[in-house]
């Protein structure tokens, strides 16, 4: 996980969100290595205006017309990410 303050001791807007978001998807996190990363959640976060419970919804969705079609990427390439 790459956690911590970027900067100063408030938390931001982006890592409250991330937080909240983390919440409530620990299952989809455990399952996916991809989702423990917060810049990940945060591309996720920024489609829905950084509203943790929309995105939960679109990234559930997103899993399971994945899991639905069978659908997995084999990427490796972090740089594309």
């Amino acid at each position: 996980m790459d956690s911590g303050k970027i900067f100063g001791d408030s938390p931001t807007a982006e890592e409250i969100a991330i937080q909240s978001l983390r919440g409530l998807i620990p299952d989809i996190i455990s399952n996916n290595e991809r989702f423990n990363s917060n810049f990940y959640l945060l591309q996720w976060l920024k489609a829905q205006k950084l509203n943790p419970e929309k995105t939960e919804t679109m990234i559930r969705k997103s899993v399971q017309w994945r899991q639905d079609n069978q659908i997995e990427s084999g990427w490796k390439d972090e740089t594309f990410l």
